[in-house]
């Protein structure tokens, strides 16, 4: 969104479910202003996924364009990490991995759908409070979905720099692995509370992806395994990140699968066996 939008939140009365109703003011002397917001209103309605961020509908009335979508009550990932980076209360594995198949999971649909996310960091990935028993956690919904495209070699410098894979930052063309780079990228900044990579010009930051390795996370804190693959995924080699189908495969990826189903932290309908098996 922008400075000409705004959310507001509706209850439905019969049944007491909630929505946000975006209204965007339409610019009609520059069309090309628009283009953001009917992309995502297009993208959004061909994808139909529990981690994905739902539009029920969308209409225009005068200048306006209203878009309805599911609601998330408990703000965004980004929001999350600075509290628990203020507080000093590191993330553990299991919170870790709970988010991190989650958010697989919807890149997984997205990309069998042969589009690109092309901005996935943690301010659009949305959250909303589920309880089980009495362990409160969150379900992720996937958002910001207006740079979104279908899925193609692709030379268009869009995005958020600093989780932008090298190929993106360097122009050299990009496929839907660069989304595997920001995945990466957001894995990175739960476990460390820091990005792998920053600098204070888009130049330095261009140096340091092109030229540096990335720091290792804390193996007093996580295991070896989940470091590992913080490192498949900030391969600079497009070729070597894995596709968010072959990472749900992994054993250990499969591991925790099982460990948060049996905990009922994640919805069995929602891993896409079958899927995954093809």
């Amino acid at each position: 969104m922008d400075e000409c939008s705004e959310s507001l939140l509706y209850c439905e009365k019969q049944t007491n479910i909630k929505y946000i109703v975006i209204k965007i003011r339409l610019h009609y002397e520059s069309q090309n202003q628009n283009n953001w917001a009917f992309r995502e209103v297009e993208l959004l309605g061909k994808l139909s996924h529990n981690n994905i961020i739902k539009i029920y509908k969308s209409f225009t009335e005068g200048q306006d364009l209203y878009i309805v979508t599911d609601y998330t009550d408990s703000g965004d990932l980004s929001q999350l990490i600075s509290v628990r980076a203020k507080a000093n209360d590191p993330f553990t594995e299991t919170e870790v991995m709970f988010y991190f198949v989650q958010i697989l999971l919807a890149l997984k649909h997205i990309h069998d759908n042969q589009i690109i996310h092309r901005d996935l960091r943690p301010k659009n990935i949305l959250l909303t409070k589920i309880v089980t028993g009495n362990i409160q956690r969150h379900l992720v919904k996937l958002g910001g979905f207006h740079q979104a495209k279908m899925q193609e070699l692709d030379l268009e410098q869009v995005g958020t720099p600093s989780y932008q894979s090298p190929e993106q930052l360097l122009e050299n063309g990009y496929t839907n692995k660069s989304d595997i780079w920001s995945v990466g990228c957001v894995l990175y900044e739960m476990c460390t509370f820091c990005l792998p990579f920053s600098g204070q010009t888009l130049y330095a930051l261009f140096t340091k992806v092109k030229n540096e390795k990335h720091e290792s996370i804390d193996s007093k804190w996580f295991s070896k395994e989940l470091s590992d693959i913080v490192d498949l995924l900030l391969s600079k080699d497009p070729e070597i990140r894995p596709s968010a189908k072959e990472l749900l495969e992994l054993p250990f990826v499969q591991k925790w699968i099982t460990i948060l189903v049996q905990k009922q932290m994640i919805d069995q309908e929602n891993i896409e066996t079958q899927n995954l098996r093809e």
